[in-house]
């Protein structure tokens, strides 16, 4: 019979750690960080949101007086929606059974009560340089371009269209209620479903699938749903990401980057043709790619971070009300100096960036932080 010292000294040998168990264990303890949140997820989407309201300051891409240091920048900025995207897939892949219908409701609430909230204000502080279009209804229905109708209320409500960027919302929508159908795709087969994804996604986007209709070509939820796959494939493989990033993060960055790099200096060429399409759909992989691996699995997230990845939503919603002001103040004097137009949407930048914030910390004052985020997101 062996004595309690040999025991125990058989039972600790037995129950020690494997050399591979030590190499895994610390990626599991940064699955998420200090406060329980994903990092790579909160930067993506904090990122994101500051680059959304920029672009909106600038010109348009379409817009013919856009300097080519703006073209450029709405080139480097456009993975912002397609973040937001990943983000979403990502984290309805974290519940790992197929979502309940109680789920759903959740999630759809969350999504549709601060759009109806911000979309119905837009009839009440008009947006002009956010509309897109006139309303279908009206036009096919009640035979009138004019507005505010009936016809128009509902039509910017069903297809997300009281504000252009407001499409957005439309696609999430949609991606959320083929939550269920994605989650019953087999493991083994996901990654053919991502590279589908990504196959259809090109399609849309370098060989202009359904561009005869620039408002639903924006709206097709086929046209983004690589993103959201990719998100969802990222959160299937998370353990796997964190260990080969927390052992070789340096590595991916430099190799990242310097694609990333490349993509930059040939966009500041100014390419045209598929060649240009091919490297703005690709600088939008490579910037969250580069965003994810470099805080993938990191033990902390500064909580100016937290608060703007909480906030991105609110944000997204309210800016329009902040650049359309600012745009109508600024109209007919912009400078024709490229670095004064940056100056100038910089400031335009900050003040709706501070507009949004400010409305955002007053509701969570005066309503508290669970009404505000089921009213304004």
């Amino acid at each position: 019979m062996e004595s309690e010292p040999a025991a125990r000294g058989n039972h600790e040998l037995a129950t020690a750690p494997k050399p591979e168990d030590l190499l895994l264990s610390p990626t599991r303890q940064r699955e998420s960080d200090e406060h329980g949140r994903n990092p790579a997820i909160d930067w993506i989407k904090a990122v994101g949101i500051l680059c959304v309201v920029f672009i909106h300051c600038l010109p348009s891409f379409l817009n013919p007086d856009a300097t080519p240091l703006e073209t450029w920048l709405h080139a480097m900025t456009s993975f912002a929606v397609p973040g937001f995207l990943f983000a979403s897939g990502f984290l309805y892949a974290e519940q790992r059974e197929r979502p309940s219908w109680a789920t759903m409701r959740r999630r759809l609430r969350r999504i549709l009560i601060p759009y109806l909230v911000f979309s119905v204000l837009t009839y009440v502080i008009p947006v002009s340089h956010f509309v897109t279009r006139t309303s279908w209804i009206d036009q096919h229905w009640l035979g009138s371009s004019l507005g505010p109708t009936w016809g128009s209320i509902l039509d910017s409500l069903a297809f997300g269209s009281a504000a252009g960027p407001y499409y957005y919302v439309f696609v999430i929508f949609w991606l959320t209620l083929a939550t269920p159908l994605i989650a019953r795709i087999p493991r083994s087969l996901f990654p053919v479903f991502v590279l589908g994804s990504i196959a259809i996604g090109w399609g849309f986007a370098g060989l202009h699938w359904g561009l005869s209709s620039f408002f639903w070509w924006f709206r097709n939820p086929l046209h983004w749903l690589c993103f959201f796959a990719l998100g969802w494939w990222a959160c299937l493989h998370h353990q796997h990401l964190i260990r080969w990033t927390v052992k070789s993060r340096m590595q991916w960055l430099v190799a990242i980057g310097a694609l990333w790099s490349v993509i930059a200096v040939y966009l500041a060429l100014r390419p045209t043709g598929a060649w240009e399409v091919l490297a703005r759909w690709l600088s939008i992989y490579l910037t969250i790619a580069l965003i994810f691996f470099a805080s993938v699995g990191r033990e902390r997230t500064p909580s100016s971070i937290r608060w703007l990845s909480d906030a991105s939503y609110s944000i997204y919603l309210s800016h329009i009300f902040f650049v359309n002001a600012l745009l109508n103040l600024r109209a007919g004097t912009l400078s024709t100096n490229a670095l004064a137009r940056l100056a100038r949407f910089g400031l335009d930048w900050t003040g709706a960036m501070a507009g949004s914030v400010g409305i955002l910390v007053l509701s969570r004052r005066i309503l508290g932080p669970h009404r505000t985020r089921t009213w304004l997101g």
